[in-house]
């Protein structure tokens, strides 16, 4: 992992904050569902064959 000034991160406290702020917000992304379509209609079977 690398600063940002390009200097390379040798803390090991900073390193693992980092990891669990990603970690955080990739479970959070997965946790949230997708949002439905609304107003999506059933396909219905046709009662006139």
């Amino acid at each position: 992992m690398t600063e940002p000034n390009g200097g390379k991160l040798t803390d090991a406290k900073r390193m693992a904050a980092l990891k669990a702020d990603l970690m955080a917000s990739l479970n959070e992304a997965e946790a949230t569902p997708p949002r439905s379509r609304a107003n999506l209609q059933k396909a219905r079977a046709s009662v006139a064959r």
